[in-house]
């Protein structure tokens, strides 16, 4: 944790200035949940809707403090973090697998066996689940 900024505002460097530091409370808000969240298109569209200025956009400091945002309790947000890191693992050994095809292509039946760890299991509950409502019933 990093504790309490002690600068003041006047002893920053001019493009500095333009910079603030959000403190969460750690037993509200994890600080993994709250960076993907504004990392994802929700969280852009809060900070774009916060923005004023069409060169060079900014945020207030009244708009940062007003500023509402999705935030589940604390078991559900630490659960979104596992699921993405769970999918960004997924895909770095796809990441892995594609570049192991190009450099070793003798190997290919042994990288199909890691791909089909990642097919879904029947294909027909997938397409149910991937279907908006309508045509999934």
């Amino acid at each position: 944790m990093w504790g309490v900024v002690a600068s003041h505002q006047d002893d920053l460097s001019e493009r500095l200035k333009s910079y603030y530091q959000i403190c969460l409370n750690p037993d509200i808000a994890d600080s993994s949940f709250v960076e993907l969240l504004f990392q994802q298109k929700l969280g852009r569209l809060i900070f774009e809707s916060a923005a004023r200025g069409s060169t060079m956009p900014s945020i207030s400091k009244s708009s940062l403090q007003t500023m509402s945002f999705y935030l589940p309790n604390l078991p559900r947000q630490k659960d979104i973090i596992s699921a993405f890191d769970s999918i960004r693992d997924a895909d770095n050994q796809l990441q892995q697998i594609k570049r192991n095809i190009w450099n070793s292509p003798e190997d290919l039946a042994r990288r199909m066996k890691k791909i089909e760890a990642f097919e879904p299991k029947n294909a027909v509950d997938f397409l149910i689940e991937e279907f908006p409502f309508p045509l999934a019933s």
